[in-house]
């Protein structure tokens, strides 16, 4: 999946329906079965951003949330079914609530595991997990998924009832 879904950093007002400051990122599969990852490089620095006067960043935040916003929109990659998703129309809000907190459990698991690579420090993970509890409750619940020993399976389950919903709708 990673060699094949290129990342971009865009300004997210060019987004329509992602231009209120909320999303950091975005996956999506293009009309021509394309896919890619956006990162919204303007969210992203609000966020990271400890002196709006000066434009001051916590760069080690910075770049950790940059990382965790990729690996993010690579799980919703990991559960795209590479068709449309009639479930999603049909019952958003869970479809947002599921799909949600099962990518934030995904990046927080893999941010986790690489603390001892040193790709995050402890106190990095930390500000991240601060992070996701700031964020809606659809993304704060990946917060409970992500010690999950079976959150791979979590995953593959929620694609395949994407994949039944898509055949009953």
């Amino acid at each position: 999946i990673i060699k094949n879904i290129p990342i971009h950093f865009d300004q997210q007002m060019r987004y329509e329906g992602y231009d209120d400051g909320k999303y950091l990122g975005l996956y999506r599969r293009n009309n021509d079965g394309t896919r890619e990852i956006i990162l919204f490089e303007d969210a992203i620095k609000a966020e990271a951003t400890y002196c709006e006067e000066y434009a001051v960043y916590d760069n080690e935040y910075l770049e950790n949330l940059i990382w965790k916003v990729i690996i993010h929109e690579y799980a919703h990659a990991m559960m795209d079914t590479l068709q449309d998703d009639k479930i999603k129309s049909q019952d958003s809000k869970l479809y947002k609530y599921r799909e949600e907190s099962l990518a934030n459990a995904f990046a927080l698991k893999v941010l986790e595991m690489s603390i001892e690579n040193t790709l995050i420090t402890k106190s990095g993970f930390d500000k991240i997990e601060d992070f996701v509890k700031s964020q809606p409750e659809e993304y704060r619940h990946g917060l409970d998924l992500y010690e999950s020993k079976d959150l791979l399976k979590m995953m593959e389950f929620w694609r395949e009832i994407k994949i039944e919903g898509n055949k009953r709708f």
